[in-house]
């Protein structure tokens, strides 16, 4: 009872960050820095004490506890919600380290319950500001940013997430083949109307996965296969009739897969070259200041000393340069950089070559890709689902299996 119970915060934690991506990570007491999600993952981990770790995890999280406080010693003139907010991507490994026995004991039909809800309440709030029947709504005392509010690039993939659980016929018997097949449908046409390329690439892998993973062999996948990339040629040839019903901001006409949608194009690629000089010049700045090994550390302002801002939305409070490789590095170092991607690689390897084409794989490469274009996993709502998946290593992404405790 004690590890249902366990598994189902953690499920509300992981389903919240997904349904509400960056205005739910907010959702709490805002003014005092207390957030649900945060509260329900630190509960969590508070009675996974009372199980044994394994073995190995242990040691990885005994050593990242380490660097995480030697960073707030060293840096301590900084305000401590800086620090905490810059070590957010290894605050939260260190966290779900400390959960993983309990990510990998959750049965499959209730991951795929909570996941297949999250998803659709997602879905719908983001459509419904598309469709322009759903507005922001903002609540100051409990949350720090208006709720409804869009980020394309978390609903990229989250839609990733969405269209292979809801694809999966496990534990299907409320839902008709018929309606699980329109909500992926719903899923590809809101990226597609949605801004944020990155989003509609990250959302794509789930095709891909869902193309892979079937024994093509049989008559039933070979036709599946093919009406996919039939409707994807389709959607393309016709895309200049449609061209007019599609807004100006959408993924599909910023990246020109659609013709007569020039200005479209041009104004995204403007923003992306305006990215990339930003991006060079927190890399020049950081060189030049001799901080390639351990980094500027938590609390600088690393965007705004290398006068990126600029290049960026203009304003001096952003703090990220819109690339999770180039800001990992620039505030921790090549320590720092390889640090945090030799235990993501450690937690990503999979225990068979078979298990490389699992939901698991397809899913985390989502949120890298959308990472690589935007401010995610500096982010809670990228962190946490990232990490969450990161732990499920044992066997298939829905399957179950014992972990031994030595």
């Amino acid at each position: 009872m004690v590890n249902k119970n366990r598994s189902v915060l953690l499920l509300f934690a992981i389903s919240l960050s997904v349904a509400g991506g960056r205005w739910g990570s907010w959702i709490g007491v805002p003014s005092r820095n207390i957030f649900i999600i945060d509260l329900l993952l630190i509960l969590c981990v508070f009675s996974s004490f009372k199980n044994r770790f394994i073995s190995k995890d242990f040691l990885v999280a005994f050593f990242l506890g380490i660097y995480i406080v030697l960073q707030i010693i060293i840096y301590n003139e900084y305000p401590t919600s800086v620090l905490l907010r810059d070590l957010a991507p290894f605050i939260y490994l260190f966290i779900f380290i400390c959960l993983r026995s309990s990510a990998l004991i959750i049965p499959q039909e209730l991951l795929l319950s909570f996941l297949r809800t999250a998803t659709l309440f997602s879905l719908t709030w983001n459509l419904g500001r598309i469709l322009g029947v759903i507005n922001e709504v903002s609540i100051p005392p409990i949350t720090g940013v208006p709720i409804f509010s869009e980020r394309s690039d978390q609903f990229g993939f989250v839609a990733c997430i969405g269209i292979i659980v809801w694809s999966e016929k496990k534990f299907s018997h409320l839902f008709r083949p018929l309606t699980r097949n329109a909500i992926v449908l719903l899923f590809l046409l809101t990226v597609v109307l949605l801004p944020g390329r990155a989003g509609g690439i990250a959302s794509l892998l789930s095709l891909v996965y869902l193309l892979v993973s079937r024994d093509l062999n049989k008559q039933r996948n070979r036709i599946l296969a093919r009406r996919v990339i039939y409707g994807l040629i389709t959607f393309v040839l016709l895309g200049g009739l449609i061209s007019s019903f599609i807004p100006d901001s959408s993924s599909v006409k910023r990246s020109g897969i659609i013709p007569g949608a020039d200005s479209s194009r041009n104004y995204a690629q403007g923003t992306v070259n305006a990215r990339i000089e930003a991006q060079k010049l927190v890399l020049d700045w950081t060189f030049e200041n001799k901080l390639e090994v351990f980094g500027a550390g938590p609390g600088r302002e690393i965007v705004l000393e290398a006068g990126a801002y600029k290049w960026l939305s203009g304003s001096v409070d952003v703090r990220q340069p819109h690339n999770w490789w180039i800001s990992l590095f620039s505030r921790f170092g090549f320590f720092g950089f390889f640090y945090w991607t030799f235990i993501v690689i450690y937690y990503l390897k999979p225990e068979k070559r078979s298990d490389l084409i699992s939901p698991r794989i397809f899913i985390l490469g989502a949120i890298l890709i959308t990472s690589t274009f935007g401010v995610i996993l500096e982010s809670p709502f990228g962190l946490i689902p990232f990490y969450f998946f990161l732990m499920r290593n044992k066997e298939d992404f829905f399957g179950v299996r014992q972990i031994p405790t030595r």
